[in-house]
């Protein structure tokens, strides 16, 4: 079992591992692995095929997209190298996924205050991913106001499926739950489909994507009401349902 996090007492990124009776915490061995600035929010972390470790996360003072990997011996600091991706700046909330054929993608955010702007954002790298120059990053949309609560999948034939929340135009707070998907070319804005796939009246948040073995897609989500709130379920067999799993008043 692996587990990234963020240490908040000493505001690093910390990574967590146990291969055996992990009901016991004497079972678990942690390390921090990049302590530089504050750094680890919204981390993220998935495991290719040959179990190398990769995670996405923020640095927050500077506003940077990082990525940390490692393929061997991970409980050493020395066996994991971290790199900024994205130091634009401006960009936060990673989400991370490897396809069938061990790429790597990471779904964030950049924002651009001066217009109050968001773009959503699409990076991929096949190989040397500790360079950042492996990198390829493509605006998948781009809107007025911003996007958060950001989670990436990818299905059996390596299309890629993001779930995120999209502040409504004149509101403050209130948010669409929103998908974007793209099967193939992805480097392309073009290659990219959006679609709003709930739109409650008080707004919907914290979300997450899943494609199951028929290649479905599932998004679990907070959504809001007048005097209630709940947790919603999307399903996309060819299009978006949704049913109230949840509700408390």
């Amino acid at each position: 079992v692996h587990i990234s996090y963020y240490d908040t007492s000493f505001r690093d990124l910390k990574y967590a591992t146990c291969s055996a009776v992990c009901s016991q915490a004497s079972s678990w061995t942690t390390l921090t692995i990049d302590s530089t600035g504050i750094v680890g929010h919204s981390s993220s972390i998935a495991i290719d095929s040959s179990d190398t470790i990769h995670i996405s996360y923020r640095a927050s003072q500077l506003k940077h997209i990082k990525y940390a990997t490692c393929s061997s011996s991970c409980s050493t600091v020395s066996s994991w190298t971290t790199t900024t991706i994205d130091n634009s700046g401006e960009a936060t909330d990673p989400s991370i996924v490897v396809d069938s054929n061990d790429d790597v993608h990471i779904a964030y955010r950049t924002n651009i205050y001066a217009s109050s702007t968001s773009n959503l954002m699409h990076t991929t790298c096949s190989s040397s991913c500790s360079s950042a120059a492996s990198w390829t990053s493509t605006v998948v949309t781009s809107a007025t106001g911003y996007y958060s609560y950001i989670s990436i999948a990818v299905d059996s034939n390596d299309g890629v499926h993001i779930s995120y929340a999209k502040q409504r135009s004149g509101t403050l707070g209130y948010r669409s739950l929103d998908y974007a998907t793209c099967s193939s070319s992805c480097s392309s804005t073009s290659s990219w489909t959006n679609i709003t796939v709930d739109d409650p009246p008080n707004g919907a948040t914290y979300n997450s994507i899943a494609v199951d073995s028929n290649d479905r897609v599932h998004i679990v989500y907070h959504q809001s009401g007048a005097g209630q709130s709940g947790l919603g379920h999307g399903l996309r067999p060819d299009s978006y349902t949704h049913l109230r799993a949840h509700e408390t008043r």
